[in-house]
């Protein structure tokens, strides 16, 4: 889970300057990244995965990482004070993946790329969601003997 988290921080940032910022030489400077709990080990994971692809892009770059603890009422906020901070690039767990299109509309046209990480955000520059596939495929077997063992 640690190096899903940390491989996804990395593709953020990595598909912002190649998708998000073709039209112009803008340096990043300042990320805001608003993630639901910072409690959550695999946020945890993810904003030092983050950090490590943007101070590859920058050495001086600065991202700031909030937890809206699943309220999206405070995501909001994150965001707007994303937008007034003038950060140059916004990556967002959306606490609700169709909600947030307000608030990811409102950075968009202040001119700031969103990048939804974990899940979708709808209207989103981008999406980098780490894949499940695998950890199910793995735990296949196991939960087909269980599910054997409490059938006879």
């Amino acid at each position: 889970m640690r190096y899903s988290a940390l491989l996804v921080g990395g593709v953020a940032l990595s598909a912002v300057t190649l998708a998000a910022m073709p039209t112009s030489a803008k340096e990043l400077k300042n990320i805001g990244m608003s993630v639901g709990s910072m409690s959550n080990p695999y946020f945890i994971a993810l904003a030092e995965g983050a950090t490590n692809a943007a101070k590859k892009i920058n050495p001086d770059a600065k991202l700031t990482v909030v937890s809206s603890e699943y309220d999206l009422g405070k995501q909001f906020s994150q965001m707007d004070n994303f937008i007034a901070a003038g950060v140059d690039l916004i990556l967002v767990a959306a606490d609700d993946p169709h909600a947030i299109a307000p608030a990811v509309k409102r950075a968009q046209d202040a001119g700031i790329p969103v990048i939804a990480v974990d899940v979708e955000a709808e209207g989103a520059n981008a999406t980098i969601e780490p894949t499940t596939i695998r950890p199910g495929w793995s735990h296949a077997p196991i939960s087909a003997r269980r599910w054997a063992a409490r059938a006879t």
